[in-house]
């Protein structure tokens, strides 16, 4: 399921913080979708979700953050959940870009 909040407009005179300049850093254990499907964990490869799982180890918790290339079909997406549910993941952060203009 993918969700969407409607947030208040900002106030004229707000001056949000600059980070054009900031270098992005992913999670150390999140999950990375690549627009093909292909799964990384870690900088390596992994096989499956299944296979992300079991690298992630028993002690993980239960919420995972997964970082798709913004290529990925949205129907990959909710399949990578589904599968990370049915794996006993209780929640998904779902890592993304977001820009003001």
């Amino acid at each position: 399921m993918v969700g969407h909040g409607v947030a208040q407009p900002l106030d004229p005179e707000l001056k949000l913080v600059r980070t054009v300049e900031l270098e992005g850093a992913v999670a150390p254990d999140a999950l990375v979708v690549h627009s093909d499907g292909r799964l990384s964990f870690r900088g390596a490869t992994v096989a499956s979700v299944g296979a992300f799982l079991s690298a992630r180890g028993a002690a993980a918790e239960s919420t995972v953050r997964v970082v798709p290339d913004r290529d990925l079909p949205a129907a990959m997406l909710v399949e990578i959940g589904a599968a990370l549910n049915a794996g006993g993941v209780d929640r998904v952060m779902v890592v993304t870009e977001r820009g003001l203009e």
